[in-house]
């Protein structure tokens, strides 16, 4: 599926150091809990999807600031606008750093506004620094969106041609992991419909950063051909909060499963305000199979989550597409 409902993209991206780093630090598996355990209580799917329920229905907004940092090697990624669009290519190497603030309403509407955005560009021995300025938003119940891109005056590489603001019926701003992702929802839909929709059934019990879980399992679902995919979310039953992600694929009844996408989040703290767990900290990474079933990591993003601000009173021009956002006034 597409990533955040993005714009076409495409990527040929090596191994950094670093990504191989922390990949390896949550690659394995946590150790089972043995069974008898005091956290091995018997509960059922309905009781763990009736949790998460509880938990999605406290949360109808928020406001949070957002510190992410990208490493990345080798990579080639295109926005459509006027055609396709690139902003890099072939690039040995590149860090980037974004400084953001997201705002989230439960009716589908969404901004994120990122005033400083840099990426260090290292090909061929030469690095060059890229800054500009990304401001999305998106309008649910009228179902359109729009983005802007400001390149920075004092950048030795501009991250596009021109400044332009552009609208648009799917999202097609700076590319971003959403932190609803981390919270209640997966592709659209809340964690508790997709478990109940794809006939999610307990596998396993685990134990990861110290905190008992239990790993609830999709259904195989087949899409194209013989592509299939199940998906495993790890739930922190007490706290009613899915700390860990994962999707598995392969391309054939007879091909190996392989890790294609993890999501996991931790550094929790409790909101009094709200009665919500909410983490401080998240990553996701992206493995992609090659013929043999093995995963090669191509993506990873890290995440700080600080200043959440849960259900907040919003402006009614927070989500208004009718702006100019050129004036940083209008994008406050």
């Amino acid at each position: 599926m597409p990533l955040h409902n993005w714009s076409p993209a495409t990527f040929a991206i090596g191994l950094a150091p670093i990504a191989l780093f922390l990949a390896l630090g949550c690659w394995g598996r946590a150790e089972e809990i043995e069974s008898g355990s005091a956290a091995n209580q018997p509960v059922t799917v309905e009781e763990m999807i009736e949790r998460l329920e509880q938990v999605e229905a406290k949360l109808h907004g928020f406001r949070v600031h957002c510190l992410s940092t990208t490493k990345q090697q080798n990579l080639m990624i295109g926005v459509v606008g006027e055609g396709l669009e690139e902003i890099f290519g072939d690039v040995s190497s590149s860090r980037t750093t974004t400084n953001a603030v997201w705002h989230y309403r439960n009716d589908g509407s969404w901004r994120f506004q990122a005033d400083l955005v840099q990426m260090d560009v290292t090909e061929g021995g030469d690095k060059q620094t890229k800054k500009f300025s990304a401001y999305s938003v998106f309008d649910g119940p009228r179902g359109r969106g729009k983005h802007l891109w400001l390149n920075s005056p004092d950048s030795d590489m501009r991250v596009s041609g021109n400044d332009e603001e552009v609208y648009s019926s799917t999202f097609q701003g700076y590319r971003q992991s959403r932190p609803r992702e981390f919270l209640t929802h997966s592709w659209g839909s809340t964690f508790s419909d997709e478990l109940s929709h794809d006939e999610a059934r307990i596998t396993r019990r685990e134990m990861l950063d110290g905190r008992a879980l239990i790993v609830l399992t999709t259904k195989v679902l087949q899409f194209r051909s013989n592509f299939q995919q199940y998906r495993e979310f790890w739930i922190d039953f007490e706290r009613g909060v899915v700390v860990r992600r994962q999707t598995f694929v392969r391309e054939a009844d007879d091909s190996p499963w392989v890790l294609q996408r993890r999501q996991e989040s931790g550094a929790y703290e409790w909101n009094a305000g709200s009665g919500l767990w909410l983490p401080t900290s998240a990553k996701k990474f992206e493995w992609r199979a090659n013929g043999q079933g093995q995963g090669k990591l191509i993506e990873l993003e890290v995440f700080a989550y600080s200043g959440w601000k849960i259900n907040p009173p919003f402006d009614p021009q927070t989500f208004s597409i009718d702006q100019s956002w050129y004036s940083p006034n209008d994008r406050r």
